[in-house]
């Protein structure tokens, strides 16, 4: 694999990539905006949308990434997924009914989850084909993956101009649209690409001994890493008020924290596809642990605007470590042609975080102290079941 043709592929991938994830950063942060002032739902109802959706999302996917490693193939879930996509977000354009988007939503929005789990899944299988290094083939996910927070960076900004100018409608067709952009170059770039699934049985054959204890390694890193996603989305959604409220915090200074933390994960990401040839994987994610865990502990007594810009820059640093180095661990786990519901299952772990995050909120209610105690305790179980668990875990799926 030349230098010039490994460029232009990755090149090709990394907009199919860019085009969908901007389409969903253009759509998903003013979704409940249309459905509150176009469609005139209620905030039960808004409610019952954003969990249901939440919940087919997470159920569907799993099914597409299960079906991915199967005969139906990768590619021919990805097609499906983004003409659902397309369909989606053009029906979004023009219907005035809840009960209609709300079905879009639970299904075909749901078939459309599965865009980008396939698209890591089919790069990490051509990378896997075509670079001897491995070290070469994970920094090539984390920068892929590097992508999708340029796109989440970029992507609201240009939807709140779209509405300044024009209405919720030109959002969802400039999704859809960026959607069939995707569609079109997935075929040039995946049509020729023969999958390993292929070759299932004689790999399955070959590795039947050690595949049970693959899938048992994985099932206990995906919880593992639940928690961790709970803690996080935590972050996200609860601390803020525990600024407004306990230390006056304005939603301005809210908003410029979070926009700066969004903006570092992009540099941290890149730094950590550099390190990983020198460090291993495993050995930064314990890191990124440790270093969430420190996150909290200084969010509990830090009150100043200054102690905050640190705390949101650790914040950074271990969610980096999380989305960007997660994904690749996840996929080493076990063989490639498994590759389909690994990489399914980690993106799966941030929405479980989320729905888990909202029952731990609800059940400490204001009791910040408490709930920040409570989080703590929960890092350090993941840092200690984390290194316990991944000890010799990468070292066991090599000799697979």
């Amino acid at each position: 694999m030349s230098v010039k043709n490994s460029g232009t592929q990755f090149l090709m991938i990394g907009s199919i990539l860019v085009f969908v994830s901007i389409a969903m950063a253009l759509a998903l942060p003013f979704q409940s905006l249309y459905l509150f002032q176009v469609l005139n739902a209620s905030e039960k109802q808004i409610g019952l949308f954003l969990s249901a959706s939440s919940i087919c999302n997470l159920v569907i996917s799993s099914i597409l990434g299960y079906l991915s490693d199967q005969k139906i193939g990768r590619k021919s879930i990805l097609y499906l997924g983004m003409l659902a996509g397309i369909i989606s977000y053009f029906i979004y354009g023009v219907s005035k009914s809840f009960a209609t988007i709300l079905l879009v939503s639970c299904v075909l929005m749901s078939l459309s989850s599965c865009i980008v789990p396939q698209i890591f899944a089919l790069s990490y299988e051509r990378f896997e084909k075509e670079e001897k290094n491995a070290e070469q083939v994970e920094a090539m996910i984390v920068k892929l993956r590097t992508l999708i927070s340029a796109a989440w960076v970029i992507g609201p900004s240009v939807g709140g101009f779209i509405l300044s100018v024009s209405k919720f409608q030109t959002i969802f067709y400039a999704a859809g649209f960026l959607i069939l952009i995707s569609f079109i170059l997935s075929f040039i770039v995946y049509f020729n690409q023969k999958s390993e699934i292929q070759n299932v049985e004689e790999k399955t054959l070959k590795a039947s001994s050690n595949e049970a204890g693959a899938m048992k390694r994985l099932i206990l890193f995906f919880l593992i890493f639940i928690c961790i996603q709970t803690v996080n989305a935590c972050a996200d959604n609860y601390f803020p008020l525990y600024l407004t409220e306990r230390y006056g915090f304005t939603n301005q200074w809210i908003g410029i924290l979070n926009g700066y933390t969004s903006l570092l994960e992009i540099p941290f990401m890149l730094l950590w596809a550099k390190l990983i040839s020198k460090i291993s994987i495993r050995t930064l994610l314990n890191a990124g642990f440790i270093v969430c865990g420190i996150f909290v502990l200084m969010y509990m007594g830090t009150s100043s605007k200054i102690g905050m810009i640190f705390c949101y820059c650790l914040k950074a640093i271990y969610y980096s470590i999380l989305i960007g180095l997660g994904l690749p661990f996840f996929q080493k786990i076990v063989p490639v042609n498994k590759v389909g519901i690994t990489t399914t299952l980690f993106l799966n772990t941030s929405g479980c975080g989320k729905i888990l995050a909202g029952a731990v909120i609800h059940f400490f209610g204001g009791n910040y102290n408490q709930l920040m105690v409570f989080l703590f305790v929960i890092v350090l179980g993941v840092i200690g079941a984390f290194y316990l668990t991944s000890q010799d875990s990468l070292e066991e799926v090599s000799n697979e």
